[in-house]
């Protein structure tokens, strides 16, 4: 990454970004999630998109493939 982390949550925070805890519900709904993508954290942000529902914006090429909740820049 090109910045650290600390400075990655300043600029999240001066941003107004809003931080979404990972609940049970979000695990849960990973399992009605096609296996499109193997890692388990980008497949808890797409549930996360998917139960609010919100836009997921990522670089990730594979997380396109579970809908328009998931918008590649």
């Amino acid at each position: 990454m090109p910045i650290s982390g600390d400075e990655a949550a300043k600029l999240c925070k001066s941003a107004a970004y809003i931080e979404l805890p990972i609940t049970s519900i979000h695990a849960a709904a990973t399992e009605a999630l096609p296996l499109h993508h193997a890692d388990p954290f980008d497949r808890i942000l797409v549930a996360q998109a998917k139960s609010k529902p919100m836009c997921l914006v990522t670089h990730d090429r594979m997380l396109p493939q579970y809908g328009d909740t998931v918008l590649l820049v």
